[in-house]
């Protein structure tokens, strides 16, 4: 029994590094290059966590080699795991901002109800977020997947932010237009601003026919500018419903993917494609570079663990981990703790505090941050 067991350990010792050894490559190796390592990224908190379970397993049952083997690859995960669990002491955040402080509010808002014919329902949720944006006043407000439209039963999203909330600066580039039988209605990434904003600009990414893309703008706040850039990585359609109204025009070209059922298939798809989008943004950014600071924000649809992610924040500070302790979990579905949504800060700009902040309105939570200027 003694001999069995011990083979037992063998064996799990074996197979918990055959799939811990991937799980280190994560930031080297992309999906385009290895599909699974997409979901190798997504599985890595289990697998980190895993690793640390065998490693105290391995000293508690004298395996000291093996045991310091294990810690060694563990220490070797550190790279990683920061970027994924947050161990900073989470506080409150300070609604009160000074002179020498710029606000900003980054949330994918799920169409902020500006284009939803079930729109009565979600008048209560909407109204919740207008307060807090009333109450918490962040300089600018960038969106993923803004909803507006002309229709004669919905009030018009734009205008609630441009004339009711203030923001009379904006940038905002719809990427599909759909004429659904209650009216005409767009999507696409929004920036708002009370402050005046300069330079405003929109790119494309590559090899869709209906495809998203990048915005930005320069804020201008005294002698200071800041480059804000905004984007939305393609969905991975997890939990796509075809409207009764047919499929909209963005979805068109991957309805083969998006019709099956497999999450693996989806994955397999769409992941690739995000890694092409995270080099295309990062060459146009260092492309398009400024002599002054960046805050550039996202729906990655990638966690922290995975390629995307490095290939993105560089050298930028990802602003929620400077006040977050754990995981903070951004997308609110199936799979716990998903934090998919981010706010990068250059390094000029110091970043006071964070917090996301859950509404109803989406499924993806907001993220709220201080930076100094």
């Amino acid at each position: 029994m003694k001999k069995t067991g011990i083979i037992l350990y063998y064996i799990l010792t074996i197979v918990a590094m055959l799939v811990y050894l991937p799980a280190l490559l994560v930031y080297i190796i992309g999906p385009a290059d290895w599909w699974l390592m997409g979901l190798i990224s997504i599985g890595f908190p289990y697998i980190y966590a895993g690793i640390l379970l065998w490693l105290l397993v391995s000293f508690g049952t004298g395996k000291k080699k093996i045991a310091w083997f294990l810690l060694l690859s563990f220490l070797a995960g550190i790279p990683v795991a920061k970027n994924v669990f947050g161990f900073k002491r989470s506080k409150d955040f300070n609604i009160e901002k000074t002179s020498n402080t710029l606000r900003l509010l980054q949330w994918n808002c799920n169409g902020f109800a500006g284009a939803d014919p079930g729109f009565q329902t979600l008048v209560h949720y909407r109204a919740e977020a207008v307060e807090f944006i009333k109450t918490y006043n962040p300089d600018i407000i960038t969106f993923q997947e803004f909803g507006d439209g002309i229709i004669s039963t919905l009030p018009s999203t734009l205008k609630l932010f441009t004339d009711s909330l203030g923001y009379k600066y904006y940038a905002f580039r719809p990427f599909y237009y759909f004429n659904f039988s209650y009216g005409y209605c767009w999507t696409g990434n929004a920036i708002f601003s009370k402050l005046p904003l300069t330079d405003t600009g929109y790119i494309a990414y590559p090899n869709k026919k209906i495809p998203e893309g990048i915005i930005w703008a320069t804020a201008i706040k005294g002698n200071d500018s800041v480059k804000i850039a905004t984007t939305h990585f393609n969905s991975l359609f997890l939990n796509y419903k075809v409207t009764s109204e047919g499929y909209e025009p963005h979805v068109i070209q991957d309805t083969a993917i998006i019709n099956q059922q497999s999450i693996l298939k989806k994955f397999r798809y769409f992941q690739p494609y995000h890694q092409l989008q995270a080099n295309f943004l990062i060459n146009h950014l260092e492309k398009n570079a400024v002599k002054y600071p960046t805050i550039l924000t996202a729906d990655l649809n990638n966690v922290p663990s995975s390629y995307v992610y490095n290939r993105v924040k560089r050298n930028y500070t990802d602003a929620l981990l400077v006040n977050q302790f754990g995981f903070g979990g951004t997308y609110i579905h199936q799979i716990p703790n998903l934090r998919i949504d981010y706010c990068f800060t250059s390094p000029e700009l110091p970043v006071l505090q964070s917090q996301l902040f859950n509404f109803n309105l989406s499924d993806h939570r907001a993220l709220l941050i201080d930076v100094e200027l």
